[in-house]
């Protein structure tokens, strides 16, 4: 097995299942049948297991009926778990969606959160393919963040400073927390507020005052300095002359305007999120349409009163319709609410953002909070150590974040551009173009390795090329977008100044040393 397979969520479910099923016997008469050398392959591995878990009550019917019963309703659960996740291609409504394998570091959070909310409300649900994966985002300053998803769905102000705690709440609903959603025949006082509408209970194994300590944990840790590693030797040293015209280069491009600079060490820092419209940015669209088009409707959950239909693309100003998503976590938040009181406090008290009121920033302008359809452009301190880049993961390293993602003639100077295959999973950092080493040699290559296809849909590496003068910047005034007379927004390209060899190697230098 190699060595990273841990952090490849698709081929450890994959494999976890397979597992269970080769240790599970056909049926419980022989997972109760004595030892002998004609038992099968799963039966042999089934007694192994039993033994090992009930030691010296190995022998006892009732405990390994019930260890055969686990083992059966953990398969099925991973089993179903997998089936919703990762369907093969299927057609709905004339459109073709196809999995794509995540490989090393890559995850779509939405798409499993809202499939498993789904999973806990009707197991026999369809889903949806979760074939958007989006690159794991660095966790220093996630505290500090006012919107932290790429697409900014969680909000750290909201819910009266209980923001944080609902998204990690979500989040632990979506990597296999056990949930119940018992439907309750409300009580008179109930039917008298809220006209008889039906009540729920969430029990569930989530625990509240771990997640609060958690987040509260992430409030000191800092990003990585390279100036650190490199004077303990670990890393070259930053060339200052390079830094100062890098400098000079990232100035000159306009990414602060995105980017915001913040001081690493403050610990009141707040970061502000400026995003940007997909159609503008022009990066894979997948995981931002999908977080607005993905639908779960059925007779069942209809039945139940949930509505898991979260929006429509061409009405991306808001997410429309009750969100089950929101629900269920929300319920699962309030469960028990007066052993949680104490917690609660806790999270509003740690939370940067609990008196502030967030607006969402999306090119250069306020927008609804609920516009989903963009994607946020993250502060760069400790950048250099986050590669792959891009919300999907499909640039390598910062040097080919500074190339065009095309090189078809006419369009762009000179014949350099991304890579439209490359490997994930190699741990050793390549100190020139700031990202992981590559081996190209497919004969020589780790077979442990995961090769990266930007071909794929969800994987595209087009979008944020601005230096190469493909993506235009919208120009602003006092940090506002300016539009022109018709509303469409005065836009600046560099298409007459593309970024050179020497200036990218700038570039990279300097944001080295955030």
């Amino acid at each position: 097995m190699s060595p990273w397979v841990s952090t490849d969520v698709g081929t450890m479910l994959d494999d976890l299942e397979k597992a269970l099923k080769a240790s599970l016997p056909d049926s419980l008469e022989a997972a109760l049948a004595a030892h002998s050398s004609s038992a099968s392959s799963t039966d042999k591995k089934f007694y192994g297991l039993a033994d090992r878990i009930l030691k010296d009550d190995r022998l006892d019917r009732g405990k390994r009926t019930s260890v055969y019963e686990r083992l059966g309703h953990d398969y099925q659960k991973i089993y179903g778990y997998n089936k919703i996740d990762q369907p093969p291609t299927i057609t709905r409504d004339g459109v073709e969606y196809n999995f794509v394998r995540y490989g090393y570091a890559r995850l779509d959070a939405f798409g499993r959160i809202f499939n498993r909310a789904i999973f806990h409300l009707d197991s026999s649900h369809g889903g949806r393919p979760a074939n958007a994966p989006g690159s794991y985002p660095y966790l220093w300053d996630t505290p500090h963040h006012d919107f932290v998803q790429w697409n900014g769905i969680a909000d750290n102000g909201a819910a009266a400073g209980l923001g944080p705690l609902g998204r990690n709440t979500g989040e632990v609903i979506g990597v296999f927390a056990s949930v119940e959603v018992i439907k309750e025949d409300p009580s008179w006082f109930w039917k008298l507020l809220v006209s008889g509408k039906p009540t729920y209970s969430y029990p569930s194994s989530a625990r509240t005052l771990n997640q609060v300590r958690l987040e509260d944990h992430l409030n000191d840790l800092w990003s990585p300095s390279w100036e650190q590693f490199a004077e303990k030797g670990f890393l070259p040293l930053i060339d200052k002359e390079k830094v100062r015209l890098g400098k000079e280069v990232f100035d000159f491009y306009k990414c602060a305007s995105c980017h915001s600079d913040l001081d690493r060490k403050d610990k009141n820092r707040l970061v502000i999120a400026q995003f940007a419209n997909v159609d503008l940015i022009g990066t894979d669209p997948t995981m931002a349409s999908n977080a607005l088009t993905y639908c779960g409707r059925n007779d069942t959950l209809q039945n139940l009163g949930f509505d898991m239909c979260p929006g429509e693309l061409d009405n991306a100003q808001g997410v429309t319709g009750k969100s089950a998503m929101t629900d269920i976590t929300t319920g699962v938040m309030t469960e028990g609410i007066l052993r949680k009181i104490w917690p609660f406090l806790q999270a509003i008290w740690s939370n940067p953002w609990r008196n502030i009121e967030t607006e969402r920033h999306v090119d250069f302008e306020v927008a609804n909070k609920g516009y989903l359809y963009a994607y946020k452009a993250r502060p760069l301190n400790g950048i250099w150590a986050t590669a792959p880049f891009l919300h999907n993961g499909s640039v390598p390293n910062l040097y080919e974040l500074f190339l065009p993602s095309s090189c078809a003639k006419g369009r762009i100077p000179g014949k350099t551009c991304r890579s439209k295959t490359f490997t994930v999973g190699n741990r050793e950092l390549d100190t020139r173009g700031v990202g992981f080493v590559q081996e190209d040699d497919p004969n020589k290559r780790d077979p442990g390795l995961f090769v990266f296809d930007t071909s794929l849909t969800g994987n595209s590496n087009r979008g944020h090329e601005y230096a190469v003068g493909v993506t235009p910047i919208i120009k602003t005034k006092n940090g506002k977008a300016i539009r022109k007379s018709d509303g469409q927004f005065e836009v600046k390209s560099f298409k007459d100044s593309p970024i050179n060899h020497k200036d990218r190697m700038a570039l990279i230098e300097y944001l080295k040393t955030l």
